[in-house]
């Protein structure tokens, strides 16, 4: 026999309660044993669950871009300020590799959605791989025409 209540198997017919949720069985022992009692079907919810390796990758990935923007946001003027050309290209190449780490980023969030159960680092990490792409996007065009700047300005 089953409880009604929370479909545990209860293999005492004499019980008078539920032994797992405490609800009173005593009264219907008798149309229980008449009737083949199906414990109802517990519903299953998305497994919420511990981050695995594409969540993992997905916010490792996600850091490293934003914090590549980030840093060259701050101190890139500085540096095209004091190497010029060089230090354009230098920045060009920086924000290429945060965008590709980006990209590689949200490579890594749609496999961890599609294949892990869900958790805070996955999250977090689509969130952040967000502003990685779009600001190192951004830094890419600003220091694109940092660089034709300067190439026009030493061909003169």
């Amino acid at each position: 026999m089953y409880c009604p209540h929370c479909g545990t198997n209860l293999d005492d017919n004499a019980l008078n309660f539920c032994p797992n949720c405490g609800s009173q069985i005593s009264n219907i022992v008798e149309t229980q044993s008449k009737i083949d009692i199906i414990p109802p079907v517990q519903t299953i919810e998305k497994n919420v669950g511990r981050p695995n390796p594409h969540s993992n990758k997905c916010l490792g990935f996600a850091l490293a871009s934003l914090i590549m923007a980030i840093a060259t946001a701050v101190i890139g003027l500085i540096v095209i300020i004091i190497l010029r050309i060089i230090g354009s290209i230098i920045l060009l190449i920086i924000h290429i590799v945060g965008l590709n780490l980006g990209l590689s980023a949200k490579k890594h969030c749609k496999k961890a959605a599609d294949l892990e159960p869900s958790n805070p680092v996955e999250k977090t990490g689509s969130v952040f791989v967000i502003f990685g792409i779009v600001i190192n996007t951004i830094l890419l065009v600003v220091d694109i025409i940092f660089t034709i700047i300067f190439l026009i300005v030493l061909s003169i």
